[in-house]
């Protein structure tokens, strides 16, 4: 029986959820400080071809003067993102968030169509689609990447298509992918480093490490010619981000160097703090961790390689910022890459372990509908309601989304919560009729590159 090209497959993911972003994404005049001077400067390039935002009468930050311009410091991956939607949408005469909110939802659509193809390598076609709408709406990716033009969304992207790339071996392809990561995010080129020093042990080749570092550090040459051609400085980091520079060197002369105490109270705070924490926002996480031993020991090369590479940038990027990630939003920020890259190892876990039983899948599907109900939620709820800056540790944003919501918004996700109860009991029906009918259940479990016998 034919089937249908995975290429379709995906462009329904990719319509579905962009679709959805679209309309949920913000659009207010009052955008975080980040997302404003990116899209203001991708609007100063389609409208008046130079970078510099004084052309623009709205209020201007992030931003470094020279020689009389206001140059944005957000980086150039991002504004070049932004640059096409506002080079078709943008042509008013002053920046409008419109163009912009696009833009972060088109990126994140992207990513998780992407996704979807990287969970097909380990699993059926359903399996990953479920897996890659669930990543999509019951995580931080919705009410963070796809809401506003942060970096976060565009991150996932090309880190989604470096999975698929590494998967695949197309080393070229995963180095390209490092690279635009890189001059959009420059912490994720330590995973282009180990993902590639990793896959080059496994093969006893440097060729991965070799094609993949190679194109990477072009991502890296990149950077610096664009600061040193914008901003006249030969550095990585520019403007508010040199603080950033400062930890990484670890300078003791600075407030901002290196301090492993810092550390170990922002990865705390990224997994448990109720604002901002992991396994807070998104419980359903919890059901995945008993089987991390099953699933690494069932896990592909590249899969195991992946998740150590989410784990390195997720540390490197707790090491210099704090977990909390500014204000105005819903969620977690600074975890969202890991979780991309960790996305097809936690799907292993749910393969090897959480899929085993009744009870565990009720529950995990049941934590993934909450998830997605928080998110409602928040998106319901005024911009006041979804502020944690300084205050992660105590205060609980879901409860006070809801509670500022009013009648008609309540009685909406009121609604919504029947429809996903609905759905888990949907899901759970459709998994134990289709094990009922083919004496197994939606999984794979003959992958070739398992590293250990194949049951039968």
């Amino acid at each position: 029986m034919s089937r249908r090209p995975i290429w379709f497959d995906a462009a329904l993911v990719f319509f579905g959820l962009t679709l959805l972003y679209v309309a949920t994404a913000t659009y207010a005049g009052n955008q975080m400080n980040d997302a404003a001077s990116a899209f203001t400067s991708a609007w100063s390039v389609t409208q008046h071809g130079t970078l510099d935002m004084s052309v623009s009468p709205a209020p201007k930050v992030w931003y470094v003067e020279v020689d009389g311009e206001l140059l944005s410091d957000r980086m150039p991956g991002i504004i070049g993102w932004a640059i096409p939607f506002y080079a078709v949408l943008g042509r008013t005469p002053t920046p409008t968030s419109f163009p912009a909110g696009v833009a972060a939802a088109t990126a994140t659509g992207l990513a998780m169509s992407l996704l979807f193809c990287v969970f097909a390598r380990l699993s059926t076609r359903r399996i990953a689609a479920v897996a890659a709408v669930l990543v999509g709406l019951s995580t931080s990716t919705w009410t963070v990447s796809a809401h506003t033009l942060w970096p976060h969304g565009i991150d996932q992207m090309w880190l989604a298509a470096l999975l698929l790339a590494a998967g695949s071996q197309r080393w070229w392809a995963a180095g390209l992918a490092s690279a635009a990561a890189i001059v959009t995010r420059p912490p994720l080129a330590i995973s282009s480093a180990v993902l590639g020093a990793r896959a080059t042990w496994r093969a006893r080749s440097p060729r991965p490490a070799a094609t993949i570092g190679v194109i990477a550090v072009l991502g890296l040459v990149a950077l610096v010619v664009y600061n040193w051609t914008v901003f006249g400085q030969a550095h990585l980091y520019v403007g508010s981000y040199e603080r950033v520079a400062r930890a990484y060197t670890g300078d003791s002369r600075t407030a901002d160097a290196f301090d492993w105490r810092f550390l170990l109270e922002n990865l705390a705070g990224a997994l448990v703090s109720p604002a901002r924490g992991l396994f807070a926002i998104t419980p359903a996480l919890l059901l995945l961790v008993p089987g991390v031993g099953q699933g690494w020991r069932f896990s592909p090369g590249w899969v195991r390689d992946s998740a150590l590479a989410g784990l390195a940038a997720s540390a490197l990027q707790l090491a210099t910022v704090n977990f909390s990630g500014g204000s105005g939003f819903y969620g977690y920020r600074y975890t969202l890459e890991a979780l991309t890259l960790c996305s097809p190892f936690l799907l292993m876990c749910w393969l090897q372990w959480t899929s085993e039983f009744r009870w565990r899948r009720l529950t995990f599907f049941s934590l993934c509908g909450f998830g997605i109900w928080a998110n409602v939620a928040s998106l319901l709820s005024p911009p006041a309601a979804n502020t944690s800056e300084g205050k992660a540790w105590h205060h609980y944003q879901l409860s006070e989304a809801v509670l500022s919501l009013g009648a008609v918004d309540r009685s909406l996700l009121s609604a919504v919560g029947v429809v996903l109860a609905l759905a888990v009991w949907q899901l759970e029906r459709r998994y134990r009729q289709h094990e009922a009918m083919t004496g197994d259940n939606w999984d794979v479990r003959e992958c070739p590159e398992s590293p250990v016998p194949q049951s039968q």
